[in-house]
Order: structure tokens, then sequence, then C-alpha cells
């Protein structure tokens, strides 16, 4: 029969005890990497804005935004044209 003696027994406890403080490293450092993902500004924005009623009111303002600049290009466009060859014919005649 082998004795275990004292310093076999603290051997193993210290091989114990480095396996376990590896193991509780890994597990620290996947917590801060996936705290430091969710911290990350795209992905709060994204998370912000994945709510349906985020996600509406933003196409609504969109939309609203988008047609205004149309209208106001093919009206303004339209019709500053006209002006324009107006004032230009007038101001001609009046140069003559």
């Amino acid at each position: 029969m082998k004795t275990i003696t004292e310093a076999q027994l603290l051997m193993e406890r210290i091989e114990y005890l480095q396996i376990k403080q590896d193991f509780e490293l890994r597990q620290l450092k996947s917590k801060v990497h996936g705290s430091v993902k969710q911290l990350n500004p795209f992905s709060l924005l994204f998370n912000s804005i994945s709510t349906p009623q985020v996600k509406s009111n933003l196409l609504n303002t969109v939309l609203n935004i988008t047609t205004r600049n149309l209208s106001q290009n093919i009206i303004f466009g339209i019709l500053q044209k006209p002006i324009n060859r107006l004032f230009g014919n007038l101001l001609q005649r009046f140069i003559k």
C-alpha cells in the first residue's frame, strides 16, 4: 500500500485549484465580453429601434419627410420656372 504524504495531497490540491481558477477566469472573460458587446453603441441603437412602435414611428417620420420634400420640389420647381421667365422677359423689355 502506498501512503499518501502531505506533500502529495498539497500538490493535488494546488493542481485542482489551478484548474478551477482557469475555468472561472474563462467564465469571467466570456461574461465581460458579452457585457461589452451589449454596451456597444450600435447594439444599443439597434436594440432601441427593434421595438415595433419605434419602427412604426420611424417609418412614418421618414415617409412624411420624403413626401414633403418631393412635393415642395415639384411645386416650387414648376412655379419657379414660369416666374423666372416672366421676370426675365419683363427685365429684358425694360432694358431695351
